[in-house]
């Protein structure tokens, strides 16, 4: 893999921040970045445009380096034009954030830390416990979808799989009755809809919206075709 520039120490007092870069380090972070410096030193080098000594990569750290009055840093300094270095200071800010993290992974890690000599810097006692809170939760949507599905022998109607067999049976009751729905519902069409299915359709938008409209009314649409259930009351 192709080396890019040169590892120097520099001078903190001469390094500039880009033109036009756009992100900030609130304070706590720069504190975050000032107790890592003091327990670890700096473990890896900032990036720098030759002749210019603009930073490309390593805002944050120049800022906590200040901070703890440090003179000088590491940098990888690289010989690049103003375009270059500008694309590289947008990538090197951005495809960070494409990864996608583990929660319960990350959770376990930060536990894991807490009664050791190096806790994890970027999150507080709280923060950790908030997050292993929140993964303790039951995950009520998915705990709901499947009693839905267990009480009315069909997944929620959002999830329908006009495939799966119940439905193709369903489907051969309608064309024993003679619907055809495929020929639409112009030309005078009368609109037919499978009691057993409009009662289902009712329990599980009363069941879905919760208990708030449950204790609503009832009635039928305009239409006299459906059963509906009232959120307004």
């Amino acid at each position: 893999m192709k080396q890019a520039g040169k590892t120097v120490d520099l001078l903190v007092a001469d390094l500039k921040p880009f033109p036009g870069n756009y992100r900030r380090h609130p304070s706590r972070q720069v504190e975050q970045l000032a107790a890592s410096l003091k327990r670890h030193g700096q473990y890896r080098g900032i990036v720098v445009q030759q002749g210019t000594n603009y930073i490309i990569a390593g805002h944050g750290v120049v800022e906590a380096a200040r901070s703890l009055g440090v003179k000088t840093i590491t940098a990888q300094v690289i010989d690049v034009g103003i375009d270059e270095a500008r694309q590289l200071l947008v990538d090197d800010n951005e495809l960070s954030r494409l990864a996608e993290d583990d929660p319960a992974l990350l959770a376990a890690l930060l536990e894991g830390l807490r009664d050791t000599d190096f806790p994890a810097l970027a999150y507080d006692d709280g923060e950790i416990g908030a997050m292993l809170a929140a993964l303790a939760e039951p995950r009520l949507d998915l705990v709901e979808q499947g009693t839905l599905a267990e009480r009315f022998g069909v997944p929620p109607f959002s999830v329908l799989d006009a495939r799966q067999g119940y439905w193709q049976e369903r489907k051969r009751s309608w064309l024993a009755l003679g619907m055809q729905s495929e020929l639409g519902r112009g030309g005078g069409a009368v609109s037919y809809q499978d009691p057993q299915l409009q009662e289902r359709q009712a329990q599980y938008r009363a069941v879905a919206a919760g208990p708030q409209v449950r204790s609503g009314q009832t009635g039928t649409s305009p239409a006299g075709t459906s059963t509906w259930v009232s959120a307004s009351e």
